[in-house]
């Protein structure tokens, strides 16, 4: 698993405040999942995550009009490429544990693959057509 994220990092994507950039990850994956690996369970059996893979650097991102204005200007914060390969595990490791034994329903569109805000309204849509074809009262609360 280690290995499949590390190859599959964005080169184009800055580091974090450690300095290591997703390039040198991905490039070095074949040497680096073994160890990497080693650590990530250690901070899984201990419970805790190194202060690097916590800390960040914030930047503030230019949106539009005027660059005198500070209010047109949204902060980025740039973390740890290897912490966030951490949480890229832990959470996939949390999709598939709750797919795979229905803890999570069918109906979470919330941070799902596949799903959205527009495939949520898409079945939400559904439901209130069939309800209405079937002459079956709806309540909609907003």
């Amino acid at each position: 698993m280690v290995k499949k994220v590390l190859t599959n990092l964005n080169v184009n994507k800055s580091a974090g405040p450690d300095g290591i950039t997703p390039r040198l990850l991905k490039k070095c994956s074949e040497s680096l999942t073994k160890p990497l690996t080693m650590i990530f369970r250690k901070s899984l059996q201990t419970g805790d995550v190194p202060m690097s893979w916590r800390e960040a650097n914030v930047t503030p991102l230019f949106k539009k009009g005027s660059k005198t204005n500070p209010l047109n200007y949204r902060p980025v914060s740039l973390t740890s490429v290897v912490g966030k390969v951490f949480e890229t595990l832990v959470r996939d490791a949390l999709v598939k544990h709750t797919t795979e034994n229905a803890i999570i329903k069918i109906q979470q569109h919330g941070f799902m693959k596949k799903k959205s805000t527009v495939t949520n309204l898409l079945e939400y849509l559904e439901a209130l057509t069939k309800a209405r074809d079937q002459r079956i009262p709806v309540d909609v609360n907003y």
